[in-house]
């Protein structure tokens, strides 16, 4: 897997759908890009950095390690069949279900959350922009406080 950060990988221009394989737990992660090189070589660069999108497939990452992961292409499609395939593969693999798979989220151009990501997110977000955390707060908690009375 490592030579898929050389600079060769970086732009091979391979259109279609692609697989990231647990190898260990066979689950699996499915994508789709106009340039499944670059696309890997992205994923492999916020999963060493620890910041990958989705938090089960980093999680995974970091327990198993880099050389647990092998990156497959599934198949090569025009780019107007690319939601369409992501959305077939994701479902013949299993992929939304955290027991087979990594996927948050469903094949759409902004795929939507499954309802077990939508609950998870939400409670991680619960009082992170109250008071003054909250960008568009005006004033400080102290001094709405002062206001009030």
């Amino acid at each position: 897997m490592e030579n898929l950060c050389d600079d060769k990988y970086r732009s091979g221009n391979t259109t279609g759908i692609y697989c990231i394989t647990n190898i260990v737990n066979k689950k699996k992660y499915v994508g789709q890009s106009v340039d499944i090189e670059r696309r890997w070589h992205e994923h492999i660069v916020s999963l060493k950095g620890g910041r990958h999108h989705s938090q089960h497939l980093q999680n995974s990452w970091d327990k198993y390690g880099e050389s647990s992961f092998s990156f497959s292409i599934l198949e090569e499609c025009p780019t107007d069949m690319l939601e369409q395939q992501e959305r077939y593969w994701m479902e013949l693999l299993g992929t939304l279900s955290e027991l087979h798979g990594y996927n948050l989220r469903e094949a759409r151009p902004h795929g939507r959350f499954t309802e077990k990501s939508r609950i998870k997110l939400s409670k991680s977000l619960m009082g992170v922009f109250a008071g003054e955390k909250n960008p568009s707060s005006k004033i400080s908690e102290s001094d709405a406080i002062k206001v009030i009375d």
